[in-house]
């Protein structure tokens, strides 16, 4: 009943609506997914497809924004270390805005083929490469950046690292009007 009658005003302003996204947790969609014992509900693929149609069914950009949160907490809690996982709760109540950075101009979703490196230096990891199509990215408090750190061919040689958006180094690129998604950027 939310996102219908904004969805225009969503898509003719080409704003982030913080407040459905809000309104979104609230209700605990981003955690559909996620299991119960982690902070979600426990539903199965079914159900999160579901309500993604929904929203999409209101709002393209909308259900498009509602993946991102979901895949992130579902992404953490099986993948991420202690300090990571910890993140959940503010993924999962809005307060966090995630993205990933895993698609790059050259290769698209080929992800065995990215570029992006990853270098160890004695103050951490330098991160060098270009992504494209982040969505959240001009709005994301973290972001997932996929990049190559071994020589090993394909997705071996790839890891994923949780980039605070807000630190120097991060360029966020231009909104890109691509396939009538709008209101995923401020």
């Amino acid at each position: 009943a939310q996102v219908l009658p904004r969805a225009a005003d969503i898509d003719r302003e080409d704003r982030f609506p913080r407040d459905v996204y809000g309104q979104m947790a609230q209700l605990g969609l981003f955690g559909t997914s996620l299991p119960e014992a982690a902070g979600g509900a426990g539903f199965d693929t079914v159900s999160l497809c579901l309500a993604m149609e929904e929203l999409a069914r209101c709002s393209g950009a909308v259900g498009n924004a509602f993946a991102i949160p979901v895949e992130a907490a579902l992404f953490l809690h099986h993948n991420g270390n202690a300090s990571q996982r910890a993140l959940i709760p503010q993924i999962l109540d809005g307060s966090l805005l995630m993205a990933t950075a895993m698609t790059e101009p050259d290769y698209g979703s080929d992800t065995a083929n990215i570029t992006t490196s990853a270098k160890r230096t004695d103050e951490g990891w330098v991160i060098n490469g270009t992504k494209a199509w982040v969505t959240l990215g001009g709005v994301a408090d973290r972001i997932m950046v996929f990049a190559r750190t071994g020589e090993q061919p394909g997705h071996r040689g790839i890891s994923c690292f949780m980039v605070n958006a807000h630190q120097t180094g991060v360029i966020r690129g231009k909104n890109e009007d691509l396939l009538g998604m709008h209101g995923l950027e401020d």
